[in-house]
């Protein structure tokens, strides 16, 4: 059975996590340079697109070439979207905010505007 995934909603369910072939547009909007740089990340750049002829010439290729299709399921289907995607560290981003957040208290409260608080970057403890 072909499974194809046409859609605009990759962020809020990826097909991949549905082991879906999806082909991506990558166009204007920030859902679909989001959308595109995932893919391109998970190893599956060739399914993004940049032009509607190419939507069409690559959906077409997936319908008519079966071995090419067959090997972007096979990489679709060796792909853990939790553990390549999803950040398994959050909470020290969030620890490090609230640890910001205690000691510069006093400053912020007394803040008359508004400014994000940036937090410093940091690299992962081994």
């Amino acid at each position: 059975m072909l499974k194809l995934s046409s859609s605009s909603l990759l962020l809020s369910r990826p097909p991949t996590y549905l082991k879906k072939i999806p082909v991506v547009f990558e166009g204007q909007r920030w859902y679909s340079r989001a959308a595109a740089k995932l893919m391109q990340q998970i190893g599956l750049g060739q399914l993004v697109v940049t032009t509607p002829m190419a939507y069409i010439q690559l959906t077409i290729k997936l319908i008519d070439d079966d071995e090419f299709r067959m090997e972007m399921q096979s990489r679709i289907d060796r792909i853990d979207l939790d553990k390549l995607i999803f950040e398994s560290d959050c909470g020290r981003y969030f620890q490090q905010a609230i640890d910001l957040l205690l000691v510069d208290r006093e400053h912020l409260k007394s803040d008359n505007y508004s400014h994000p608080i940036r937090l410093p970057i940091s690299q992962p403890s081994a």
